[in-house]
Order: structure tokens, then sequence, then C-alpha cells
């Protein structure tokens, strides 16, 4: 049975693969945090693990965190960034380690650090002054990519909000809950190479277990989330066929010009209450105005002062605002008549442009009414 799962496994992440090399990066993060776990239960099965071992943990832990760098920013991408070849210089550090574990396998054999003591001669000592500047390279190594991969993480809503008008599931909630962990993991290793804590190998290799078979079960249906699905492509399609503008132009506009395209949008809105459109991107918009996306997104940012997300949203909660004057209306459903694809983002916009919940709202907007009615009546 575990065979067959992991069959079928590798042949979807086959297929992802040759649809986008992001997730080639995205296996080898799990491949990695896999060897480490298996480095790490070798050091706990034993008194102490061989020297190559330990060389070739530091290895896939270092390799863990640009593979992971990789991914998210391959992943959040608006064009596809395959890896250079001039980008091999990320890779310097895990291939030091490697050396040093391969160095350490054909010197020492399964000599663990206990027994490096006893061996004698300059060969021993430069071993040992090598694994020293590994270990301080390999703290330099992974808080610059931690680092690097947060702040790639950090710019994402803010990009998302450009051009789509529901971001939940582009989000990658996951991939952060795993990079988190992943950082948590430095002062960690760090506290306990010091001997200020003792965490047992065996729990890094559960943890990191645990963390490559998540990352991989969640890789294989994540898309690059600025990538349209193939449905929102045949819409847009379908909008362009009229259109004469091309889609991409990013000639700067003026401001005449700003002000007729803002007006054509509320237009738009108003009349084919286009925010009603569940997964509706800043794409479908400037095909269904016949409009470039770079001089929408100029409109927005630069006339409208405010996100593609924010603009769709603002329409959306007075839509919810006018349902919720109903007092049999349902929450739920009204969120999904408002436009909204998830109970959540429903909540979270409604409660930010208001102050209140949907619930309290139309709590108050019914007993304003029955407040109004006996003075309507006298």
């Amino acid at each position: 049975m575990t065979a067959g799962a992991s069959i079928v496994a590798a042949l979807s992440l086959g297929r992802r693969w040759r649809a986008a090399e992001s997730f080639a990066a995205g296996a080898a993060t799990a491949l990695l945090l896999v060897l480490t776990a298996l480095c790490n239960a070798v050091d706990a099965a034993s008194a102490e693990a061989p020297l190559w071992v330990i060389s070739l943990s530091g290895a896939a832990s270092a390799g863990v965190f640009v593979t992971a760098w990789v991914y998210s920013r391959d992943l959040s991408s608006d064009v596809p960034r395959p890896l250079r070849r001039s980008e091999v210089v990320h890779f310097m550090v895990p291939i030091a380690f490697l050396v040093h574990a391969l160095w350490a396998m054909i010197a020492y054999g399964g000599s663990a650090g206990i027994d490096l003591g006893a061996q004698a001669g300059l060969s021993g000592l430069l071993f040992r002054l090598s694994g020293l500047v590994l270990l301080f390279a390999w703290l330099v190594h992974v808080t610059a990519y931690s680092a690097a991969t947060i702040l790639t993480m950090r710019s994402l809503p803010r990009r998302l909000k450009l051009v789509f008008a529901d971001t939940g599931g582009r989000d990658l909630i996951w991939l952060r809950a795993i990079i988190a962990l992943l950082v948590l993991h430095i002062p960690v290793a760090i506290a306990e190479n010091l001997g200020l804590l003792d965490v047992p190998e065996l729990l890094f290799a559960l943890l990191s277990s645990v963390l490559g078979v998540l990352f991989a079960t969640w890789s294989i249906h994540q898309n690059p989330v600025f990538q349209l699905t193939p449905s929102e492509k045949r819409r847009i399609a379908v909008d362009e066929d009229a259109t004469e503008q091309p889609r991409y132009a990013k000639s700067l506009l003026g401001d005449e010009r700003m002000v007729q395209i803002a007006r054509r949008i509320e237009a738009v809105f108003a009349g084919e209450r286009l925010h009603l459109t569940p997964n509706l991107s800043l794409a479908r918009l400037a095909a269904k105005l016949g409009v470039s996306e770079g001089h929408l997104s100029q409109t927005f940012s630069r006339h409208l002062k405010c996100t593609f997300f924010d603009y769709v949203n603002r329409w959306r909660v007075e839509e919810a605002k006018r349902l919720l004057g109903d007092p049999e209306a349902i929450i739920a459903q009204v969120g999904v008549d408002a436009g909204y694809n998830s109970r959540s983002a429903f909540y979270s916009a409604f409660r930010e442009a208001t102050g209140m919940t949907p619930a309290a709202y139309r709590d108050r907007q019914v007993a304003g009414q029955g407040a109004a009615e006996p003075a309507g009546g006298a």
C-alpha cells in the first residue's frame, strides 16, 4: 500500500515538474528534509555518529534553506524563473559540507567524533579546523537564506492584492508555517551545539521527517500563485476577442487617461456587477475593458489610491450590507452572493471595512428598522 502510494506521488510530482520547474525545488526540499531526518536518526541510534554522517547532515540542512528559498521565490514570481547555472553559488556551503563528508569517509571511515582526538598529524588538525569553519558558515548561510525566504513571503500578500480579488489558496499559508518551523530550528540547533540545550536527535529526526512528508504532499497540489487556471484563461480569451489594446502595455498614463479608465471601471462594476464574479483577476478586468493590465495597475495605484483587491472588496462589502438588511438573511449565503469564495475571506473583509461582524451588522440593521417603524406609524 505504501509503495503504491509512493509511486502515485512520484508520478504526480513528475507531471508537476514538467508543468513548472519550481516544483523541482519543492521536491528537492522535501528530499533534503528526509535526508536530514535519516542522519539525525543514525545519530540517535548510536552513542556517536560517524563523522561523515554529521557532515552529510550539515549539507542536507544547509541545502534545505536554499531550496526552500528557491521554491518560495519561484512560486511567488509572476514570471517563470528557472535556476541558472550562475546561481550554483547559492549551494556552495552545502557542497563544502559534502566535500567534508567525503573527506571524513575516506580518511576516517566509520570513526566518530569522540575518536578524532586520537587521530595524529596535520590531517586531523585541518579536519577539525575546517569543521569549525563550516559550522560558522552554516550559521551565516541558514540565517541569510531564512531572511531571504521571509522577505519573499512577506511581500507576497501585497503583490497578490494588486492582481487578484480573492487571495485564498494563493497566500501559501502552509509554506509559511513550514518556513517558520525551519527558522525556529536555527536557535535550537545553535543552543544544542553550545551545550545549552539537550534535545534528543530522535526528536529532530521525527520533525524533519514530518516536515518532509508535509512539504511533498502540499507541493504536489500547489501551483505558482500568479498562474491563472485554465477556466480563467478561457474566460479572458473570450473577453479579449474584441480587444485591440495589448494586455501588457506599460507606458506611463496621463491623468486624463486614468480618469477615463477609472470611470469605465466604475461603470462595469455598477452595470455588470463584476464584483460578484468569484476569483476575479486584474487580467479578467483588463480583457473586459480592452485595457492593458499595466494601465489598470497604474489607475488603481495612482488615481484610485488602492489595490485591485481593496477596490473589489469595497463593492462586495456594500453588496453584503444590502443583503444583510434582510432579517432572514443567512450569513454564509450572503458571503457567497456578494462574491466571496470563502467564509473566512468574507468575515475578514467585512470586519475590516465596518469594524463589526456580518451578524452584528445584520442585528443592528434589524434593530434600527424595528425602532423606525413606530416612528413612521406615528
